[in-house]
């Protein structure tokens, strides 16, 4: 299972939600984060590299409280250079869930239109969209 977050506060919705297919799979989850360059630098393998490292450990901060109150599940940080739809293009054959939120920043048109669809349909990976979570 994957799950996709961003700095929303909407994203913690989304983790919610993931954790709980995760524990009701048996299955671990990633969580996913990506990034793009800014600085032209795309090209540059280093530059890269270094900022796959920094996401990763900012994710990895944000979801040791998690991981703390799920000690039995496996929760991984992934962090990409690139966009979710390239990821999930990539690596659906073996993800059975990609949860991501409503309003994530991309749209969700990409995932949800004929360009996720094809790579959600060719692994066998279901998308599930998060509403909001509205406080009572």
């Amino acid at each position: 299972m994957v799950a996709e977050l961003d700095e929303a506060p909407a994203s913690e919705g989304v983790l919610r939600r993931a954790l709980e297919q995760a524990q009701r799979r048996g299955a671990p989850l990633r969580v996913l984060v990506t990034w793009q360059s800014r600085f032209g630098d795309v090209h540059d393998g280093h530059a890269v590299a270094d900022g796959n490292r920094l996401a990763k450990a900012q994710l990895d901060r944000r979801l040791a409280h998690w991981r703390k109150r799920n000690p039995d599940l496996d929760v991984q940080a992934v962090a990409v250079h690139g966009s979710t739809l390239n990821f999930l293009t990539k690596n659906a054959s073996s993800i059975q869930l990609l949860v991501v939120g409503r309003e994530r920043a991309q749209g969700i048109k990409a995932l949800a239109g004929p360009p996720g669809y094809a790579a959600l349909h060719n692994g066998n990976c279901s998308l599930l969209i998060c509403e909001p979570q509205n406080v009572l």
